[in-house]
């Protein structure tokens, strides 16, 4: 059997136009193309020659001049049959529509076919309808909507059908009307060859037994309802299909099947524990490759901690209270290297007068320090390039008085970026290295000469000028 269902709702004053775009899929109610739910059909009948081109308008224009209290329309939501074809549920909504809305009232209508729960088909129609009456008289929006003058309806709106119609009555036209629909539908089935029927009788009527029951939505959208809804589907197609096998079961063969089964089951689980025990031994091989990880891990993490104590040590050994001198550098690295301290002497003044004077924000501040250990970096560069010759003990001298002034630079700056809570940067630490690496090839250079340079302080000037 068909599923059966008709339920007639009420649109309040404001829903009407957001609910016509809602079933028409339009607006913010526009569906991708590539959505599960199919809009089979749509469209729109009986409108004033105002809304003909675009109803909605009709129903924006319901909303804005319904009183406050009123309906501004009726809906019939139908289930339609799967046994139908698209355009055969089409000319059923068409026939249902002719038969009870014929030219008497506006209306739009929609047929949506959304994934049901059981994978298959669950098309349905939403047609609303405006409850006024039409009789041939034009009338703007404006008055289409007042209240109907009886006595002169050219001057008052349109009347709205069953106007005064008690609870009894409304109860027994919709029982009414759900006795038509079961008519029309079955005789769509019949004419498609489907032995399908509905039927919009209680289940008492029918004579069943079973009770229905009715599940709000929040309640059956919850993942546990569905799962049971479908278990319950499965577990109907299931006796159905052995309803129908009963009568040609071959025990023998059943008998055997079931034998094979077990076998089939037992080798199953046999393969199965096998795999288990691999899994619990491949799980115990990582548990320990995780340890052994781990190990190395921490003594990582203990080497790169002695190593930040170290570096922590050498940048408070490094660090200055007083404004850095520049000593003579003149014929020390060549030329090259005499341009690239002078921006590292340049950059170091920019940046602390910015800073000792406010000038500088915080994310300034991380470019010019960045761009200061560049040219650290640069400094280092030349200064090992020049260093790659055979130096003799004057030049070894010179090496440590630069290397001495350029450390000094550093640690200015250094010691201005704590100040301003400025964390280590890649460049900072790239910088720091580059000064680890001269102060190594002036000690190699000095122990190939035979000589241990004095760690004295260099000779300063405050004559110094970048050129």
């Amino acid at each position: 059997m068909a599923i059966a269902r008709l339920s007639v709702g009420i649109g309040k004053k404001g829903k009407a136009s957001p609910h016509a775009q809602y079933i028409a899929r339009e607006g913010k109610y526009a569906k991708p193309s590539n959505h599960q739910e199919k809009l089979e059909n749509t469209g729109h009948g009986n409108m004033p020659k105002w809304a003909e081109a675009e109803p909605n308008f009709f129903w924006q224009s319901a909303d804005a001049h319904e009183r406050a209290n009123g309906s501004t329309y009726r809906e019939h939501v139908i289930a339609l049959p799967r046994e139908l074809t698209p355009d055969q549920r089409h000319d059923l909504i068409l026939d249902w529509i002719e038969q009870e809305i014929g030219d008497k009232h506006a209306y739009q209508y929609a047929i949506h076919n959304p994934p049901a729960l059981d994978g298959r088909e669950q098309p349905h129609c939403h047609l609303m309808f405006s409850e006024r009456t039409i009789d041939g008289i034009e009338r703007d929006p404006d008055q289409y909507f007042k209240r109907y003058n009886a006595k002169k309806p050219e001057r008052g709106g349109a009347r709205k059908a069953n106007t005064g119609l008690g609870y009894t009555e409304r109860k027994a036209d919709l029982v009414a009307q759900r006795e038509r629909w079961e008519t029309v539908c079955n005789k769509h089935l019949e004419q498609a060859g489907s032995k399908a029927t509905i039927s919009m009788k209680s289940n008492k009527d029918r004579g069943l037994k079973s009770t229905p029951f009715n599940v709000p939505m929040d309640v059956f959208n919850r993942d546990d309802v569905k799962e049971i809804y479908i278990n319950n589907l499965e577990a109907k197609h299931d006796y159905m299909r052995a309803a129908r096998q009963r009568n040609s079961i071959n025990i023998r063969q059943e008998i055997d099947q079931l034998m094979q089964a077990a076998e089939k089951q037992r080798q199953e689980q046999e393969r199965q524990a096998e795999l288990e025990r691999q899994e619990q031994q491949r799980q115990a091989q990582e548990r320990q490759a995780e340890l052994e990880r781990q190990e190395q891990q921490r003594q990582a993490q203990e080497r790169q901690a002695e190593l930040e104590r170290q570096e922590q040590e050498r940048k408070a050994a490094r660090k200055l209270s007083t404004p850095v001198d520049v000593p003579t550098i003149r014929g020390v690295g060549g030329k090259r290297f005499e341009e690239a301290f002078e921006d590292v002497h340049r950059i170091h003044d920019l940046v602390a007068d910015k800073l000792d004077t406010g000038k500088m924000t915080r994310q300034q501040g991380i470019k010019d320090f960045d761009y200061f250990y560049l040219c650290v970096q640069s400094a280092c560069y030349e200064l090992e390039n020049s260093m790659a010759r055979r130096p003799d003990h004057l030049d070894i001298a010179k090496y440590e008085t630069t290397y001495e002034a350029v450390d000094k630079l550093m640690s200015s700056i250094e010691q201005r970026a704590e100040s301003v809570k400025l964390a280590s940067t890649d460049e900072h630490d790239k910088a720091t290295r580059k000064l680890v690496d001269v102060r190594e090839k002036i000690d190699t250079h000095s122990a190939r000469i035979g000589i241990t340079i004095q760690q004295q302080q260099p000779t300063l000037t405050n004559t110094y000028k970048p050129r």
